[in-house]
């Protein structure tokens, strides 16, 4: 497991980093606010969404999970907005 791998390394350090875990055949967790180097390094993601105590698994990279959960945003929205002036009693 790695907690914010990323914090306070020179470029070259980090490339090494990535590179390594690229390489390693195992699963790792690792934990960090560096979307940049989320997106070089995972395969997949588990988030914490909402407060939820259950995390989401989405296969992708970082980016990927956030344009997948925009469009789960707006559908959301869209579907609210639908129902607004929906009375059931």
């Amino acid at each position: 497991m790695q907690d914010e791998p990323t914090n306070d390394l020179d470029v070259d350090t980090l490339r090494s980093l990535e590179e390594a875990l690229g390489e390693f055949d195992g699963a790792g967790i690792i934990v960090s606010h560096d979307r940049w180097f989320l997106d070089r390094v995972c395969t997949h993601i588990l988030a914490f969404e909402e407060g939820s105590i259950t995390p989401r698994y989405f296969q992708g990279n970082f980016s990927e999970y956030e344009a997948e959960k925009k469009l789960q945003d707006k559908a959301a929205t869209q579907a609210k907005k639908k129902f607004k002036n929906v009375i059931i009693g």
